[in-house]
């Protein structure tokens, strides 16, 4: 599988719509989370920062390499059932 531009204006355009669903549906929530990261450390933030990246880059491994995997072992596919 290739990943072109179609593919990554869809993640982009995912990635927009879930990021405003709080904000859109509680403003209120969304502030106060936001006020509360204001007290956090410079590396806890980067902490949550580099965890969110590395998470996103293994989930964009698995997906881009999905076929592969099936096919090297059949039975992930049969434990997700």
């Amino acid at each position: 599988m290739e990943w072109g531009l179609d593919e990554l204006f869809a993640l982009i355009a995912i990635l927009l719509v879930l990021e405003g669903l709080l904000p859109a549906s509680s403003p209120q929530t969304w502030r106060n989370m936001l006020l509360k990261f204001i007290n956090y450390s410079d590396n806890s933030i980067r902490a949550v920062g580099l965890s969110c990246m590395v998470t996103g880059a293994i989930m964009l491994t698995v997906v881009h390499n999905w076929d592969a995997i099936i096919a090297a072992d059949p039975s992930v596919m049969a434990s997700l059932v």
